[in-house]
């Protein structure tokens, strides 16, 4: 029997022991923790969404009219019209046939995966996918290959070996959640329709961020639902609520939802978070000057890094990471940073390879040109 304390005491010996900051108040990036008031920058709430109050106002709307929970599975009496108006209304701002409400976005890649993938498939993923979906590979029963990070040319090679005419899915992240790098979509678009292998992307990053419209990382690179097979957006980070919507044609879709047992054999999301979403994409459709705050802030944060020889992993999107490697250096400068009303979490093995502990920094349109500098002039003191 495995012996339970011993685990963990090793994982404290080591600073791999993971403890949760307990937030009691939330106010645009002002968080209050333990009695004290900081600048959150470890969030993903990145257009602030889940405080607007046009959101919060849908949401009891809908929990007015449907009461809290949906009480029933989809497939029984859990379906309502608040759902179904969100999924047709994120169809149509994908411009895709349909799109399949799922609780989260950890189920909708184990469903996705379970409902596609059989013993004879092969399934080939980016070295640094989402444990979500190395996990939804791994239990689908398919035969898993994983590419190194970002290296097309290895995922060539990977596919070029497999000579059965069995199922072949690709799957990638729009945008790394640890590091912030861009996936390399169009190539890898080019190399799903030259192999005849299904291409499944995970938006989450990259939904209503990225992109002149917020259609993430496809309209990034000027690509269209066209030409992947399945976009898989998680809501809970730009959109400010909860759950995930995959994006397909009407036949993949509908075949998802007649297959995934993490849609079928659970409870549906509570309508009045269905109607939060509604009022986010509405939001994301007509206001691009969140996205454009974004932008600027990521611009003006490389800037002022570099000018504080701050050596920060390549990254245009709202993720910064800077690698200090040793899990307890990690957690000091995470320690520090607090001490200072700054709010970084470090990140640790296993999300991250070994010996790549890091500081992983989100910017939101509510930070201010004012918090950013008092982050990068507190890592300056304690990093040169």
């Amino acid at each position: 029997m495995k012996n339970i304390t011993t685990e963990l005491a090793a994982l404290q010996a080591v600073h791999l022991y993971r403890t949760r900051q307990e937030v009691t108040e939330k106010a645009d990036n002002s968080y209050t923790s333990n009695g004290a008031q900081c600048i959150s920058f470890c969030h993903n709430d990145y257009l602030n969404l889940s405080q607007d109050a046009r959101v919060i106002q849908a949401f009891k709307d809908g929990a007015d009219q449907y009461g809290v929970g949906s009480g029933a599975s989809a497939m029984i009496s859990g379906y309502t019209y608040a759902h179904r108006q969100f999924e047709d209304a994120f169809a149509d701002f994908m411009q895709c046939e349909r799109a399949l409400l799922f609780n989260n976005g950890y189920m909708a890649n184990l469903g996705v995966m379970q409902a596609l993938a059989s013993r004879q498939s092969m399934i080939y993923q980016d070295k640094l996918n989402h444990a979500s979906l190395i996990d939804a590979g791994r239990l689908s029963g398919a035969s898993l290959k994983r590419y190194r990070h970002l290296d097309t040319a290895h995922l060539i090679q990977q596919v070029a070996k497999q000579k059965t005419d069995s199922d072949k899915l690709i799957v990638a992240e729009g945008v790394y959640s640890m590091e912030g790098a861009l996936s390399p979509l169009p190539e890898l678009v080019k190399i799903a329709h030259s192999q005849k292998a299904r291409l499944i992307i995970d938006d989450a990053h990259g939904i209503g961020v990225l992109g002149e419209k917020g259609r993430g990382s496809l309209e990034h690179f000027g690509l269209t639902m066209n030409e992947v097979n399945l976009l898989i957006c998680p809501l809970g980070k730009a959109f400010g609520a909860a759950g995930a919507i995959v994006c397909g044609s009407q036949s993949l879709i509908e075949f998802i939802m007649q297959k995934a047992r993490t849609y079928i054999y659970t409870t549906m999301m509570p309508p009045a978070v269905a109607c939060a979403l509604s009022a986010s994409l509405q939001i994301i459709q007509t206001e691009p000057w969140r996205r454009e705050r974004v932008k600027e802030n990521i611009i003006y944060f490389r800037q002022e890094a570099e000018k504080r020889q701050l050596l920060f992993e390549p990254s245009q999107t709202a993720i910064q990471t800077i690698i200090v490697g040793d899990s307890k250096r990690a957690c000091d400068l995470s320690h520090c940073l607090l001490q200072q009303g700054l709010l970084v979490v470090a990140i640790r093995p296993p999300t991250v390879p070994k010996n790549t502990a890091r500081l992983r920094m989100t910017l939101t349109c509510q930070h201010e040109k004012k918090h950013i500098d008092k982050l990068l002039d507190e890592l300056q003191k304690q990093l040169t």
